[in-house]
C-alpha cells in the first residue's frame, strides 16, 4: 500500500467496508483522486429497513384475521409521519405471506424496533423483524402521496 500522503491509492479488496462510502470518497479525493461523478450533492438521508420475516410455520390464513389491525397500524404510523414506504413481498428471496418491508422515519434502531415490534402480526408470534440502517442517496421524489388513503401533497 502506498505511503500515507504519497498521492497513490491502492486498491484492497474489502477494505472499502472499512469505511462508509462518503468517508471513501473524501479519503480519495485527499489524496487527489478526480471522481468522475459528483459525490457531494448525494442526498445522505438516513431510514430504517424493516424486513418481516414470517414464522416457519405462518400461513396466509393465519394472517387474514389480523389484516385490518395491521393496515390501520400502518396508516397510524403514515399519518404520523413516521412510514416511508411499506408493502409485502411477493417474489424472490424469502418472500411468502408475511414477509415485507417497511421503510420508516425513526430517530435510531432502537426507535425503529419499538415502532415495528406494535405490528399486529410480531404481536401475535407470526412474524419477527430485522431492522437495517438505510442511506438513500440517489432517487427522485416529487410528491408526498398516501398510499392508504389515496391522498397527496405537493413538496
Amino acid at each position: 500500500m502506498p505511503a500515507r500522503g504519497s498521492g497513490q491509492v491502492a486498491v484492497v479488496q474489502g477494505a472499502i467496508t472499512e469505511y462508509s462510502y462518503l468517508r471513501f470518497v473524501a479519503a480519495l479525493r485527499k489524496f487527489g483522486v478526480a471522481m468522475s461523478g459528483s459525490t457531494d450533492k448525494l442526498l445522505g438521508k438516513d431510514y430504517w429497513l424493516i424486513r418481516s420475516l414470517p414464522a416457519e410455520t405462518t400461513t396466509a390464513d393465519d394472517l387474514t384475521p389480523l389484516v385490518d389491525e395491521h393496515v390501520s397500524w400502518l396508516l397510524g404510523l403514515e399519518r404520523e409521519g413516521l412510514v416511508v414506504l411499506s408493502g409485502p413481498l411477493l417474489d424472490g428471496p424469502g418472500a411468502r405471506p408475511g414477509s415485507g418491508i417497511t421503510v420508516l422515519r425513526a430517530d435510531d434502531a432502537e426507535h425503529a424496533a419499538r415502532l415495528a415490534g406494535g405490528d399486529p402480526f410480531v404481536v401475535a408470534g407470526l412474524r419477527s423483524f430485522e431492522v437495517c440502517r438505510w442511506r438513500v442517496n440517489e432517487g427522485s421524489i416529487g410528491v408526498r402521496l398516501s398510499l392508504g388513503t389515496g391522498t397527496f401533497h405537493w413538496e
